[in-house]
């Protein structure tokens, strides 16, 4: 866990302050529901769903985060708190980057 948002890595960063690129890896049987994995492709951090299949609803959502991801506990930071140390970190160009 971080202890100080200059510990916090790059990728982190970039998942903080933009979200998550999120990959179905796959789906599973859970009783009646079903389940669904998805990991980031940035900093690898899980998302479990467990979903009602009639329906298509969410009935549950749990996050298994990569290690670096978390800060401690009863450290409160803004969004703009990670992009603005996000900001200090990259290069910026001259003019809009191209593909």
């Amino acid at each position: 866990m971080a202890t100080n948002i200059s510990d916090i890595g790059t990728v982190h960063l970039v998942c903080r302050d933009v979200g998550h690129a999120w990959n179905l890896i796959g789906y599973w049987l859970y009783g009646a529901d079903r389940k669904r994995l998805l990991r980031c492709t940035r900093c690898e951090s899980e998302r479990e769903d467990t979903l009602i299949p009639r329906y298509g609803y969410t009935l549950k959502r749990r996050y298994i985060y990569a290690d670096g991801y978390l800060n401690d506990k009863g450290t409160v930071l803004d969004k703009s708190d990670y992009r603005a140390e996000l900001l200090d970190r990259v290069v910026v160009a001259d003019e809009r980057p191209r593909d």
